[in-house]
């Protein structure tokens, strides 16, 4: 969060971020896991796990829920494909 606030107003970087929008989610709690993700399109979105280590029990349960989220979006919307 703080390199994207840091380069979110910079001249050469503001165009490029035009049209696209940020979300961090720095807890485990699920309703703010919910409330960050609600309406997102799953298609259209990317979601980047950051960690020093990934050991970190808070980090590998947000990762476990996003898998979980779009392992369910996919079954959901392409149950052609699981077959």
């Amino acid at each position: 969060m703080f390199v994207y606030e840091a380069i979110r107003f910079h001249k050469d970087c503001h165009g490029a971020a035009d049209g696209r929008k940020v979300w961090f989610l720095a807890n485990v709690d699920p309703t703010d896991f919910y409330i960050a993700t609600e309406g997102l399109d799953f298609e259209e979105t990317l979601f980047v796990v950051n960690s020093k280590t990934f050991t970190t029990a808070e980090t590998m349960l947000n990762a476990k829920t996003v898998k979980h989220m779009l392992l369910k979006h996919y079954q959901e919307n392409y149950p052609e494909e699981n077959e």
